[in-house]
């Protein structure tokens, strides 16, 4: 007897706790059930798809691709020495006509002791016993 009186106690007392803790419930469930006002079809229609497509998601990954390319390493490049019309760049010898690194060996002056290059449009002289000679002149714009 005492094991039934106790069960119907904790039944009870759950009971009578359940009803007064959550008043607003019933409300709550009513809100939940009452049909809700959506985006029209025309509004629907307008909405870009959240979706990436296979083509648009392979652009993305080859723009990627090339904002991640290695930056361009730096060419240090030394005249040594000049001999019978023969330049020593960087320990190897080159002839008037030969490239290095991109650049065309254009033209060797014993007298002023250097050495003359071209790449497209930019023209590079080295000199010997690292010696710069250039000028720089500012332009006015």
């Amino acid at each position: 007897m005492g094991y039934k009186l106790l069960i119907f106690v904790t039944f009870f007392s759950s009971f009578i706790l359940a009803n007064t803790q959550y008043p607003d419930i019933d409300r709550l469930i009513e809100q939940v059930k009452t049909k809700r006002v959506g985006l029209s079809k025309k509004e629907i229609e307008k909405l870009q798809n959240p979706f990436i497509n296979e083509k648009k998601l392979q652009k993305i990954i080859k723009k990627q691709k090339v904002a991640k390319k290695k930056p361009k390493r730096r060419i240090h490049l030394k005249l040594y020495s000049i001999f019978n019309n023969r330049a020593k760049i960087n320990g190897k010898w080159y002839t008037i006509g030969n490239t290095i690194y991109g650049y065309r060996l254009v033209k060797i002056d014993k007298g002023k002791k250097r050495v003359i290059l071209f790449k497209k449009k930019r023209m590079l002289v080295l000199y010997l016993n690292n010696v710069n000679k250039r000028k720089f002149k500012l332009l006015k714009m």
